[in-house]
C-alpha cells in the first residue's frame, strides 16, 4: 500500500516524529503506552496519598486545637473560685 503525504509545506518536527512513530515496531509502540499508562496511573495514586495525608494532618492539628481548648477550659473551670459548694439539703428545713 503506497504511503500518503500527511504534509504538503515540507518538512516539520511533527512531521519527522509521525515519521518515526509510523516506522517503529508495534511491541515498542505497546510497550511505550503501556509506559505512559502506568506513570500516569502510578503519578494519581501517589497524588491522591499526598492529598490524603495532607488532610489527616489538617484533622490531627485540629483536634489537637480542639483537645488543648477543652484542658484550658477545664483548668479554668477548676481555677474558678467557688466559695461554697451547693447545699445537699433544701433551704426549707
Amino acid at each position: 500500500m503506497p504511503k500518503e503525504l500527511k504534509y504538503k509545506k515540507g518538512f516539520t518536527w511533527r512531521h519527522h516524529l509521525d515519521e518515526k512513530w509510523d516506522r517503529l515496531d508495534y511491541s515498542f509502540k505497546l510497550k511505550i503506552q503501556a509506559f505512559f499508562l502506568i506513570f500516569i496511573l502510578g503519578g494519581a495514586f501517589l497524588g491522591l496519598a499526598w492529598a490524603n495525608q495532607k488532610h489527616e494532618k489538617a484533622q490531627l492539628m485540629k483536634d489537637g486545637a480542639t483537645k488543648s481548648e477543652r484542658t484550658q477550659e477545664k483548668d479554668f473551670m477548676s481555677r474558678s473560685r467557688n466559695v461554697s459548694p451547693p447545699p445537699l439539703r433544701n433551704a426549707e428545713d
